[in-house]
């Protein structure tokens, strides 16, 4: 298996900068903490990949309180729209590495087998997408690159991941698909995850959050 290097995009979880869609469900800090435990899960889970660099592509510095997981890179996204930032960090990933794959924070959720199974597919596929529910993806994996694939796409749309598909197929990359999964950006979603126990960070802060009601 080719080595490859997961770019996990996560914002500082500064209250009230991360995670808004939440409240009133919780409040400013709890949302924040949710939004920490969530990479915390996704940053364990990445790492545990055999083969693999883990790194955090993030948009802006971290305060000594706010404790991002411990000896991993902080990459800095840069400027622009989410596809400029992403085009950024995933072409700098691939001048190191013959594999880059960019997951988002907020998929606890995510398991090993589902970025093993990723890293599988671009053996054969220029790209690999992970779907989600809401029509987005929370996983993009590269073997190659071309400047502004990404540009200019509708981000946080209901058809966002089949814009990028398409976008991908008129530039001549194959593409291929793993496993779809939700995020968590609103109140239900939250509901959802504390049917699953399979993200110990999250679930920790669940049940404190859940306690403190």
């Amino acid at each position: 298996m080719q080595q490859a290097i997961l770019c996990i995009f996560a914002k500082p979880p500064v209250p009230g900068k991360v995670k808004t869609r939440l409240i009133p469900e919780v409040n400013s800090q709890q949302a924040a903490q949710l939004a920490a435990a969530f990479l915390d899960d996704v940053a364990n889970t990445c790492c545990r990949i055999p083969r693999t660099k883990t790194i955090i592509a993030t948009d802006g510095e971290w305060a000594k309180n706010l404790e991002p997981p411990p000896g991993l890179e902080h990459w800095q996204q840069g400027s622009g729209d989410l596809g400029n930032r992403m085009e950024r960090i995933l072409e700098r990933a691939l001048q190191s590495a013959p594999l880059a794959i960019a997951i988002g924070a907020d998929v606890p959720l995510i398991s090993g087998q589902i970025i093993e199974r990723a890293i599988q597919n671009l053996q054969r596929t220029d790209a690999v997408l992970g779907p989600s529910e809401d029509g987005g993806y929370y996983l993009l994996g590269l073997r190659r690159f071309q400047p502004g694939m990404l540009e200019k796409l509708p981000w946080s749309q209901p058809h966002t991941r089949q814009a990028t598909e398409d976008r991908l197929k008129s530039l001549g990359f194959t593409v291929s698909q793993t496993q779809m999964l939700f995020d968590i950006d609103t109140p239900s979603d939250l509901k959802r995850l504390e049917k699953h126990h399979d993200c110990p960070a999250t679930q920790r802060i669940l049940r404190e959050i859940r306690g403190s009601l």
